[in-house]
C-alpha cells in the first residue's frame, strides 16, 4: 500500500508552503505529492537499517504495492505469481516429505503440519492437487527455494495416533514446533534404504522440462540435475554416478509437443565452485524464468558478461568463493 491524499488536499498543502496560489502544473505540488507517497515508502524501507546488516544478519525487503520506486529490484511479480505452493509452505515450516505421496501416512502427516489450512487428510490431498501435479508432491520431483537442507535431520514422522509414518526432512530449528503436532522419531533402517532409490532418467528429464529448463550439454547435465533436485542428488558427483549407471539406451527422452511450444530461450546458469565460476548453457522457457531465477543464477548468453565475470574471477585469485547476482539480464 501507500499513503496518498486527494489531489486537492495536496494542492492546498503546497500552497500553504508557498504562501500564495499555485497553478496545477507547479513543480512544488508534485514535490509535495512525492514526499507523501514515494518518499514515505523509502523511509519505511530504511527503517530496516539495511546498512547495519552483515552476511550473518541479512535483510530482505518485500514491497507489496504498485508504486514505482528508485530502487533496484531482484524480482518483480504479480500477487498471484508470488503465492507459495502448499509444499513451499510446508518446507517453510521446517518439514519436507522424503517419499512419494502414495506412501501410507503421507497425507495425514502433511495435514497435521498444515492443520490451519486443511481440516482433514483428504482436504490436504485435494488442496495439493489444485496447485501441484501428483509427481511434484515429493521432494524427488520438487525443489524448495535457496536454503540448504544439508543440516536437516532425516527422520520419520506421523500424525499422532496414526499407524503409518513417512520419511521426512526436518529443520532442526523447527523440530520442537513440529514435535507438538507430529510424532518424530529416528528412521528405521528399511526406510533409509527405500528413500535411497533414484528416479529414472525419463523422470528427471521430464521434471526439468516441466519446470522450464533443459540442458544443452550432456557433459554438464549432472550439475544442473543436482541443483534442481538437491535431495535426490545432494552433490554433482551423486548425479554423475547416477548418470553413469544408466545405459545409453535408457537415456532417451522425447520432449512433449506441448512443452516444445513454450518460448525457449538460450540462457546461462552460473555455478560457484569456490575457485572458479562454471557457466553452463541451458534453454529456459519464458514462462518459467522468474521462478527459476529465484533458485539459479541465470543470465542471457552475452560475451561481455562472460568477459566481466572472468575478469573478476581472475582478479580475486584461486580459492575465492563468489556470488553473482543479475538484474534485468545485466551484471
Amino acid at each position: 500500500g501507500r499513503t496518498l491524499p486527494e489531489d486537492w488536499k495536496i494542492h492546498l498543502q503546497a500552497e500553504r508552503m508557498a504562501g500564495h496560489p499555485l497553478a496545477e502544473d507547479d513543480p512544488l505540488i508534485e514535490a509535495v505529492r512525492w514526499s507523501i507517497c514515494e518518499a514515505e515508502l523509502l523511509q519505511v524501507i530504511a527503517r530496516g537499517r539495511g546498512i547495519r546488516r552483515t552476511e550473518t544478519s541479512p535483510l530482505d525487503i518485500h514491497i507489496l504495492g504498485d508504486v514505482a520506486l528508485p530502487l533496484r529490484f531482484d524480482l518483480v511479480a504479480s500477487w498471484e505469481q508470488a503465492q507459495p505452493t502448499p509444499l513451499e509452505i510446508l518446507a517453510a515450516r521446517g518439514l519436507v516429505p522424503d517419499c512419494q505421496p502414495e506412501a501410507k501416512g503421507y497425507w495425514p502427516t502433511v495435514q497435521a503440519a498444515l492443520s490451519d489450512l486443511y481440516p482433514s487428510p483428504d482436504a490436504a490431498r485435494f488442496g495439493f492437487a489444485a496447485t501441484l501435479s501428483r509427481d511434484e508432491t515429493s521432494m524427488n520431483r520438487y525443489f524448495i527455494d535457496e536454503s540448504s537442507r544439508e543440516r536437516w535431520a532425516r527422520l520419520s514422522a506421523r500424525q499422532p495416533g496414526s499407524r503409518y509414518s513417512i520419511p521426512v526432512l526436518v529443520d532442526p530449528l523447527r523440530r520442537e514446533e513440529l514435535g507438538a503436532v507430529l510424532e518424530l522419531a529416528a528412521r528405521k533402517p528399511e526406510n533409509r534404504k527405500k528413500q535411497g532409490a533414484r528416479p529414472t532418467f525419463a523422470t528427471v528429464a521430464g521434471f526439468l522440462v516441466d519446470h522450464g529448463i533443459r540442458a544443452t550439454d550432456p557433459e554438464v547435465a549432472a550439475r544442473l540435475v543436482s541443483a534442481m533436485l538437491p535431495t535426490a542428488f545432494p552433490t554433482p558427483q551423486d548425479a554423475e554416478e547416477w548418470l553413469d549407471a544408466i545405459p545409453p539406451e535408457d537415456r532417451r527422452f522425447d520432449v512433449p509437443e506441448a512443452a516444445l511450444a513454450r518460448d525457449w530461450q538460450p540462457e546461462v546458469v552460473y555455478f560457484d565452485q569456490g575457485d572458479e565460476l562454471l557457466a553452463v548453457e541451458v534453454l529456459v522457457a519464458g514462462d518459467a524464468r522468474d521462478r527459476l531465477a529465484r533458485r539459479l543464477w541465470l543470465a542471457s548468453p552475452d560475451p561481455e558478461i562472460d568477459a566481466a565475470v572472468g575478469a573478476i574471477v581472475e582478479a580475486l585469485g584461486p580459492g575465492t568463493s563468489m556470488t553473482c547476482r543479475f538484474w534485468d539480464r545485466a551484471p
